[in-house]
């Protein structure tokens, strides 16, 4: 189970006193201007840690409130081209009072090593786009700024839709996709509200997207550089009524979050398992996958664990070329009993598994299915561009009536679900506004696996409610209305 330890933040000019910093325990909150009234609202959620821009530099009554409020001034730097331009902002920003560093890579991973070696008593972030993801930054935080803002798309008028379901925003195959590909270094986010995330400039978010941002970041085993809608903040210190009601909201589900914390460092994943490529490659394969409530578990495409029809009955390769060594071990598996979705890979490579001598296949709507020992193999001619219809296929390989998630009357919630942890359990965020909107916001959970004991968690709760499960064959249901926005539900298995 994963497991970083927090960086010690070693006494620096004016800096707060001696605080420990952990970006996956902790918010990590935005703020466009050093204000101290800032540094209350961001004590009142929790934050360890305040980003805000190095210049101007702030007055020493915000430094002496992130001191007492216990919270580390982050000196953001944005716009350094070149060492020697950031040298000296990072210098000023330092002796200014601010105890670590936020700014953007630049030139080559080198040139970004050598500065961080520079000061590697000076905690750092390094925000960084999809082509400079993989860069090894350690010891700083690598932040990927490229995500979308999570909430229910609005509709367009003018596109047509097969379907009337709401299109959902959210990012659980993100920070599932960071901790995949770099499972030794915390999955950090740091896209903001703006056009870059999804969200034009006249298009007015709710508050309570904010929650779901962070609820779906921390619930990931992740965290997110969280920064608020423009009149968001600007409702909360004019006071306004409806923006402090959603910030109490924020405070409360941020106490939860962080109080399970421990829960979230086991990877989320049911029994489909993805091979992780690029982000070109299985982004939009994940995103689709988590988006039906498949939970996929996701793996680094060269380094897979042992696969196990038991465990992962469904793998999924699309998009890529696995190393030798893991075909072979794909091969096994499938001989054993699993099921293997396979194409060729984005870069044009000959089909990897057509160097085997195969059985006669069988076309199945476009793909060739291969009987092969106990198991199946089922290819694409080509690379996989549409993730909805490879999710459905994906879904009818597992099994329609034994998913394992089916939410009813939930057209907007998305689950998370983790069958590793003791116990195991199930996180639900509400994308849009039932509780708001429905009279009788009630709606039918089913789970694959027998769990007679299932607990209700919810930033609302006072205290873990127990529910009223039925267990029917390999599958267990219940009734849930008390989602508000976002909640835990443990699952203790049994045969009751």
């Amino acid at each position: 189970m994963r497991r970083f330890l927090p960086v010690l933040l070693l006494l620096v000019v004016s800096a707060p006193r001696l605080e420990a910093l952990d970006p996956l325990r902790q918010v990590l909150l935005a703020w466009p201007q050093a204000d101290p009234r800032a540094v209350e609202l961001a004590r009142e959620v929790g934050a360890g840690a305040l980003f805000v821009p190095a210049a101007p530099a702030p007055a020493k009554e915000f430094f002496e409130a992130c001191r007492k409020a216990a919270i580390v001034p982050v000196a953001e730097i944005r716009g350094a081209a070149s060492a020697e331009e950031l040298e000296r902002q990072a210098r000023e920003a330092l002796e200014a009072g601010f105890a670590a560093l936020a700014y953007e890579a630049w030139g080559e991973e080198t040139d970004v090593r050598r500065f961080i070696t520079a000061r590697a008593n000076v905690p750092q972030f390094v925000f960084l786009r999809s082509e400079k993801v993989a860069w090894d930054l350690a010891p700083a935080y690598a932040v990927l700024v490229e995500g979308l803002w999570p909430g229910i798309k609005p509709h367009d008028p003018s596109q047509a839709s097969a379907t009337a379901m709401p299109w959902v925003d959210s990012n659980f195959w993100l920070y599932a996709w960071l901790r995949a590909r770099f499972p030794n270094r915390p999955a950090l986010a740091g896209y903001r509200p703006n056009e870059a995330a999804g969200v034009p400039a006249d298009r007015r978010l709710g508050y309570h997207t904010v929650e779901i941002a962070l609820a779906e970041a921390m619930a990931s085993g992740g965290n997110l550089v969280l920064a608020l809608p423009d009149p968001y903040r600007e409702a909360l210190l004019a006071g306004e009524a409806k923006a402090r009601e959603s910030w109490q909201a924020l405070a409360r589900t941020s106490a939860l979050l962080r109080r399970e914390a421990a829960r979230f460092e086991a990877p989320p994943g049911a029994r489909v398992l993805v091979l992780a490529g690029t982000e070109e490659a299985s982004g939009e394969v994940l995103n689709m996958l988590y988006r039906m409530n498949a939970t996929p578990a996701a793996v680094h495409l060269e380094k897979p664990p042992a696969f196990d029809p038991r465990r992962h009955p469904v793998v999924v390769a699309v998009n890529v070329t696995p190393p030798a060594a893991v075909t072979e071990s794909l091969w096994r598996f499938v001989e054993a009993g699993g099921r293997l979705l396979v194409s060729p890979d984005l870069e044009g490579h000959d089909p990897w598994w057509k160097a085997r001598k195969l059985p006669a296949g069988r076309e199945e709507n476009g793909r060739t299915a291969y009987s092969i020992g106990k198991g199946r193999l089922i290819a694409y001619p080509e690379p996989v561009i549409d993730a909805y219809e490879l999710a459905l296929d994906v879904l009818a390989v597992l099994g329609w009536k034994e998913r394992d998630l089916r939410l009813w009357n939930a057209e907007t919630v998305v689950g998370l679900l983790r069958r590793d942890g003791a116990p195991a359990s199930l996180v639900l965020i509400d994308y849009g506004t039932r509780w708001h909107r429905d009279h009788e916001p009630d709606f039918l959970v089913q789970l694959f696996g027998r769990y007679p004991k299932v607990r209700l968690r919810a930033p609302e709760l006072d205290e873990p409610r127990e529910l009223a499960p039925r267990l029917r064959g390999s599958l267990t249901e219940f009734e849930l209305r008390d989602l508000r926005q976002f909640a835990i539900l443990e699952l203790e298995a049994g045969t009751r």
